[in-house]
Order: C-alpha cells, then sequence, then structure tokens
C-alpha cells in the first residue's frame, strides 16, 4: 500500500469518526434542545444521560485535533458539485449549534427566575459552550475540506 493511499484512509477514517461523534452529539442534544424551548426559565433536569453526550465530544476532538495535527487532508480529484455541497453541510452543521446556543443564551437565560442552582447552571453553560466549539471545529473541517475539493476557479 503506498502512503498516498494510507494517508487518503486515514484522512477518509478521522473524518468518519467525526461526523459519527458529531450525529450522537446533535442526537443526544435534541431532547435537551427540546426540553429547554418547551420549559424556558425553568431549571430542567436533562432527559438521559450525558454520558454519551461527553463520550461523543471526547471522541470528536481526539479524531479532530489528530487529524489536524499530524494527517494532511487527502483528496484524490476534485469536483466543483461535490466542493458545494460540503461547503453547505459546513454550514448547516454549525447552524445547529448555533440554534441551540441561542436558545439558551436569549430565551433560557433571560426567562429563569430565583432558586436556581448555580453550580449546575454554570457546568451547563459550559457543557453548552464546549458543544458550540464542537460544532464550529467540525464546520472548519468541512470548509477545509470543501476548498480542498474545489478546482481552481477559471475567473
Amino acid at each position: 500500500m503506498t502512503a498516498a493511499i494510507r494517508k487518503s484512509r486515514t484522512y477518509a477514517l478521522l473524518l468518519a469518526m467525526q461526523t459519527l461523534a458529531i450525529i450522537v452529539l446533535i442526537t443526544g442534544a435534541l431532547p435537551i434542545y427540546l426540553t429547554i424551548l418547551a420549559l424556558p426559565g425553568h431549571q430542567v433536569d436533562l432527559p438521559q444521560s450525558p454520558v454519551m453526550l461527553i463520550a461523543s465530544i471526547l471522541l470528536f476532538h481526539c479524531a479532530y485535533w489528530f487529524r489536524l495535527t499530524r494527517v494532511p487532508i487527502a483528496v484524490r480529484g476534485q469536483n466543483l458539485f461535490l466542493s458545494h455541497v460540503v461547503l453547505f453541510v459546513s454550514r448547516l452543521s454549525f447552524i445547529f449549534g448555533a440554534a441551540f446556543f441561542g436558545l439558551i443564551a436569549f430565551r433560557h437565560l433571560p426567562s429563569l427566575g430565583q432558586g436556581i442552582d448555580t453550580v449546575k447552571l454554570t457546568l451547563r453553560l459550559g457543557a453548552a459552550i464546549v458543544v458550540l466549539f464542537s460544532m464550529y471545529c467540525y464546520s472548519a473541517e468541512l470548509e477545509r475540506l470543501g476548498q480542498a475539493i474545489r478546482p481552481p476557479s477559471g475567473d
């Protein structure tokens, strides 16, 4: 197996790991999003254990930072249409994180009343920022891939 094929497979595996982790993160965060949407201003209990969400964030960042620092983007060809699709998915992926953060910051927090657990609130805000950062990193990864497969413009 040549070095180029090995690099290409390593890149594909790391991108698949990142994508799987983000899918788990989005599907795991959806019930939390819906609960906060239904009960703005109330300190809600998590509808599920956060273990899967934490594991997906850890998996994502391990794969992301390893890829970013040690594995170059390995693409075999250029395709204008595929480039546009990847760039579109890049923007769309960040919209999910931004919508979640926007719900918390602009709808939920201003409505919070008395008797909230500030430690729990601080931890959850930290977690929301980590989720948003993870979504940004994934969006940036797809952006780099989309640019790499984009053919040179004839402009």
